[in-house]
């Protein structure tokens, strides 16, 4: 059956979308083999399993959305990649007694959470009037890419990270206000 004048443009429509969602499916799935390696170790399965789902949605979603929202997700995960390999790069995050691996990896985290606010506070202030949504984007990206490699040593780290990356990221939006 021959399309009619009347259904073609909705039709185009229908293809230029299911094309934007398979251009940014595909784009999503470079983070996989970051992921496979991060829920190997995490300490909470659940909490590791929960994360890699949030990240995958987010970080496709945003990139299909496109514009400020598909660049926020690529800064957010590069800000994250960081954290996301600490604990697989330093054995003693996994390997350690656990009083050693809390305290050590604890501080790590907290750094790195500083390290990649800053990165994503910075690049969202010089993004002029969608700093906010840049902020969002990138902020969603690097909680869910965190949690899963800060999990690995505990939850006690990805809080730690979190409060590092929230004042970081703070501390760069109100500097560039200045």
């Amino acid at each position: 059956m021959m399309p009619t004048e009347s259904t073609l443009p909705s039709r185009a429509r229908a293809a230029y979308e299911r094309g934007r969602w398979r251009t940014a499916a595909a784009e999503a799935l470079w983070l996989v083999p970051f992921i496979a390696l991060a829920v190997r170790h995490c300490t909470h399965l659940s909490i590791g399993c929960v994360a890699s789902l949030a990240l995958l949605a987010c970080v496709g979603t945003l990139r299909w959305r496109g514009g400020i929202w598909g660049r926020a997700a690529v800064v957010g995960a590069i800000a994250a990649l960081p954290a996301l390999l600490m604990p697989l790069l330093l054995p003693c995050c996994i390997d350690c007694p656990p009083n050693l691996s809390a305290q050590t990896c604890g501080l790590l985290c907290g750094t790195l959470g500083l390290f990649s606010g800053a990165l994503l506070g910075s690049w969202s202030a010089r993004q002029g009037t969608d700093r906010h949504r840049a902020l969002i984007g990138g902020g969603l990206v690097l909680a869910a890419c965190s949690a899963l490699g800060c999990d690995m040593v505990g939850l006690a780290a990805i809080g730690g990270l979190w409060i590092g990356a929230t004042v970081a990221t703070a501390s760069a939006l109100s500097w560039a206000r200045a």
